[in-house]
């Protein structure tokens, strides 16, 4: 059976609820409307391979018309390691040189393509990127997962 990989805050293919959203100064919603909370969801998995020894999720920001591969450029949102069980190991660094989770931006449309990689090894004393997630999947890999969840300007106004 193919792996699989769960999220909690939407559906495969579904729109991204504004929690999950980045605040952006300039993009203060009207009162009434819901505020960017930057939550993170929780991510699970199913059908892991038995020989997997770790899975890294990279959490990708897709905008319209670009093509989605480990190695073009573009914004790693989010980067971390768990345990075939599922329990959270590490988090990486996002594009933002920032550790933990960074929500879409709610200021234009785009993709979020979180996927999976079922690693028959543990990466140990590495930088948890984007790049060195693929280039571990390339050796290491067992098979993958994605999923992804659509973001559009939720606030209805523009960025200034």
């Amino acid at each position: 059976m193919k792996p699989e990989l769960h999220c909690d805050g939407w559906k495969d293919g579904e729109n991204i609820p504004v929690a999950y959203t980045a605040p952006v100064a300039p993009n203060i919603p009207p009162l009434g409307k819901p505020q960017p909370e930057n939550k993170k969801p929780e991510f699970s998995f199913s059908n892991v391979p038995a020989e997997t020894q770790m899975i890294a999720l990279v959490v990708h920001d897709v905008l319209d018309g670009e093509p989605v591969d480990g190695e073009r450029p573009g914004w790693t949102h989010y980067t971390a390691l768990y345990l075939p069980d599922g329990s959270l190991v590490e988090e990486g660094e996002s594009s933002e040189e920032t550790k933990g989770w960074v929500g879409p931006y709610p200021e234009d449309y785009g993709e979020y393509h979180c996927t999976a990689y079922f690693l028959s090894q543990p990466i140990i004393g590495k930088t948890i990127t984007r790049a060195e997630i693929f280039k571990q999947y390339q050796s290491l890999g067992l098979g993958m997962a994605n999923i992804v969840g659509k973001y559009t300007n939720p606030l209805g106004q523009p960025i200034s």
